[in-house]
């Protein structure tokens, strides 16, 4: 988070209008000026219901105030599920992918996460989907790729 910060902040130091649309509550103390908007999420937002400094919004009576003052907080479960088997990709060599074996817990959410082009849309769409799926044909010029990115197996494909 610190370099994120920091890139940002060099961003709006060369004369730049930085705005950013943000969760965090680290990032979001560090504004210099926040827009919040809701009052609720969906239908029953898009109104600005308060903005200001983050000093300035934690004293409003709104639900990003509330948690700007330490009101509120996010309940982590203390336990974790476990997973119901693996899904194992091996030796996935596809365009960036050097090989390796990856094992994804089954029955759990999993996250994917890497920088530009280390191969994370490869490994799951291209290599995993593509074997998974039936193959589909289409009538069109631009054409997908119907053959999985390479690598040797798959194990533990649910039923």
């Amino acid at each position: 988070m610190r370099a994120l910060l920091g890139a940002l902040k060099e961003l709006r130091d060369e004369g730049n209008t930085v705005i950013v649309v943000e969760h965090d509550p680290e990032l979001i103390q560090e504004a210099e000026h926040l827009i919040d908007m809701g009052p609720f999420a969906g239908t029953s937002g898009g109104s600005i219901v308060a903005q200001g400094t983050p000093t300035e919004v934690s004293e409003q009576d709104t639900v990003t105030g509330a948690w700007l003052r330490g009101q509120r907080r996010i309940n982590v479960h203390r336990t974790r599920r476990e997973p119901a088997g693996w899904l194992i990709i091996k030796n996935a060599r596809e365009n960036n992918l050097r090989g390796e074996t990856v094992r994804l817990p089954r029955g759990v959410l999993v996250g994917i996460c890497g920088v530009s082009g280390s191969g994370k849309s490869t490994l799951m769409i291209d290599t995993l989907g593509r074997a998974l799926s039936p193959a589909k044909h289409t009538t069109s010029v631009a054409r997908e790729p119907l053959e999985p990115g390479k690598h040797d197996k798959v194990i533990g494909v649910p039923s």
